[in-house]
């Protein structure tokens, strides 16, 4: 492990210095000291000094998040390609090691460079903090803590759900699924059986980035205002339901990638965590979504349609697919009349 690991250092070096100073420079642009010290003498009310804080929150949350999509593809990729599979699982190491390795290797590609960033965005700030009343330094610490925490688990489950495909293609587009694919199900829901709000407050918050953007939110005001106000009940379950999840998904992980067979690599993705669950919760959910749209219930039953073709990487589909297509189409229809008429009261 440590001798890959040191490889994958001296191999990747120039890569993660890019990162580092492009991350600093974005902190540096967003952390303007002039533009923050104007608004906090000249705006004392927080107008503009809200705004401008709240874009430096923003840029920490999209950094981190798009590191925690991009860096599970550059390590876990070779499992798609027959020549790097080959070669990887030759070495002298047993898999379970070399899938634990680029794991980790991946955490320190993407906590190393945001971390220094950081750092160095937070320093900038620290001699203005005594002119101000506002700033509350202590929470820029908690919040590090905070999304370290959230992006590390963000990371082992898009490592899951990418590695769970065989394909780059189909790694690409589950990540965008899983993305929302919980907050899509969740929402449906909600419509088909007319759940209260306190419901649909926790399942807006599912996104895959949902935790990250509730304690962002949460600290930014903390940071700004000095309020230590608690996080709200619908937060505080959202984070327990998504990180349980992620920590499922992280054992999946490290459980089934060491059994998966290198003659699988660049072929169709047929695991339980592809297409063959995401097509039909994805086609329901937004059909259910659709209830007061045919125009848009018809957009999502092609869509549903081409989605299989993705799956089979033909438009002729063959016989079980057509029945997997039509059952769900059939699915879609039923659910769409009934979530019409439950939301249009014809159902009491």
């Amino acid at each position: 492990m440590n001798k890959l690991f040191k490889y994958l250092l001296k191999k990747r070096t120039l890569p993660l210095i890019f990162i580092t100073l492009a991350m600093t420079i974005i902190f540096y642009w967003y952390n303007n000291i002039s533009v923050l010290v104007s608004n906090i003498f000249n705006e004392i009310d927080g107008t503009k000094y809200n705004y401008y804080f709240s874009t430096i929150f923003l840029i920490y949350t999209v950094c981190l998040g798009v590191l925690t999509y991009v860096i599970p593809i550059f390590e876990f990729n070779f499992k798609m390609k027959k020549r790097s599979v080959d070669q990887l699982y030759s070495l002298p190491i047993k898999r379970s090691k070399l899938f634990a390795t680029k794991f980790l290797f991946g955490i320190f590609e993407i906590f190393v460079p945001f971390t220094i960033a950081y750092a160095l965005s937070i320093v900038m700030i620290i001699p203005f903090i005594p002119q101000s009343n506002l700033l509350h330094p202590i929470y820029f610490i908690y919040y590090y803590l905070s999304i370290v925490g959230s992006g590390l688990l963000l990371y082992g489950f898009n490592c899951f759900v990418f590695t769970r495909q065989n394909n780059i293609v189909d790694g690409l587009l589950s990540l965008n699924f899983y993305a929302y694919v919980i907050l899509l199900a969740g929402f449906a829901l909600s419509l088909l059986f007319r759940l209260d709000s306190g419901f649909r407050n926790v399942i807006y918050r599912l996104s895959s980035i949902g935790s990250i953007d509730i304690l962002t939110t949460y600290f930014q005001k903390a940071i700004i205002t000095k309020d230590e106000t608690y996080l709200q009940v619908p937060d505080v379950i959202a984070i327990i339901i998504q990180s349980v999840i992620f920590i499922a998904s992280i054992v999946g992980f490290f459980v089934l990638n060491p059994k998966d067979k290198s003659e699988n690599a660049n072929q169709k993705s047929d695991s339980w965590f592809s297409y063959k669950v995401l097509i039909p919760v994805i086609s329901v959910s937004a059909s259910i979504g659709s209830y007061d749209s045919l125009i848009g219930f018809i957009f999502i039953l092609v869509v549903t349609y081409l989605l299989y073709v993705i799956y089979q990487r033909t438009f002729k589909l063959s016989k079980r697919m057509l029945i997997s297509c039509a059952v769900v189409m059939g699915a879609d229809v039923i659910l769409y009349i009934m979530t019409n008429l439950v939301n249009q009261n014809w159902i009491r």
